[in-house]
C-alpha cells in the first residue's frame, strides 16, 4: 500500500489550505508587481494592485475554504482591485464559467456598437499615427495582413510592436 509521505501533507511545515492560501497570494501579487509574469498584462498592466496584507489574506482564506483544496481566488468585480469586499473563493468550472459569460457579454457589447471585426471595414482606423478611411485601407498602406490587424486589436488591446496604439474612430 502506498503512503503519502509527511513532505507531500505538510510542505513546508504547513497544513494544505495553508500552503494553498500562500501560494495562491504569492501568485496574484506576482501577476500584479512582476513585470516578467507572462500574465502581468492582464493584471498589473491593466492597473490592477493587490490591496490586503499577505497575513490577512491567508487568514480569509482559510476561514472560507473550510478545508477545501478546489477553491481557486475570484475578483467579483473584474475590473477591482485584490481587496476584501471583492474577493471570493469558487471552484475552477465555476471560474471558467464566469470568464466565458464575461467575454460573451463583451463581444454582445461590441456587436451593438457596431464595432465587429466584421464590421471594422466601414470604420475609419488610425494606425501608427496615420489615419485611414479602412482597416482594408490601413492594411494595404502599411503592407500587413488584415487579419494581423485586427489580431492586435482583439488580443493586445491594439498595442502594435512599437509600442502605438491602433485607434478604431
Amino acid at each position: 500500500m502506498k503512503t503519502v509521505s509527511r513532505q507531500t501533507r505538510w510542505h513546508w511545515g504547513l497544513d494544505p489550505v495553508k500552503r494553498r492560501a500562500v501560494d495562491c497570494f504569492t501568485s496574484l501579487r506576482s501577476r500584479c508587481k512582476d513585470r516578467g509574469n507572462p500574465k502581468y498584462h492582464r493584471y498589473g498592466g491593466r492597473g490592477i494592485k493587490v490591496l490586503v496584507a499577505r497575513k490577512d489574506f491567508i487568514v480569509w482564506y482559510i476561514q472560507r475554504a473550510s478545508g477545501r483544496l478546489d477553491l481557486t481566488i475570484d475578483r467579483i468585480d473584474n475590473d477591482g482591485h485584490y481587496e476584501f469586499g471583492n474577493l471570493q473563493l469558487i471552484t475552477q468550472s465555476e471560474n471558467s464559467k464566469k470568464a466565458y459569460r464575461e467575454s460573451e457579454a463583451r463581444r454582445s457589447a461590441i456587436r451593438k456598437n457596431g464595432k465587429t471585426m466584421g464590421l471594422t471595414n466601414q470604420i475609419s482606423v488610425v494606425v501608427l499615427g496615420v489615419g485611414h478611411p479602412s482597416m482594408r485601407a490601413a492594411s494595404f498602406a502599411l503592407g500587413l495582413n488584415r487579419n494581423y490587424i485586427s489580431n492586435r486589436l482583439k488580443f493586445n488591446n491594439g498595442f502594435m510592436p512599437d509600442g502605438s496604439i491602433i485607434e478604431v474612430c
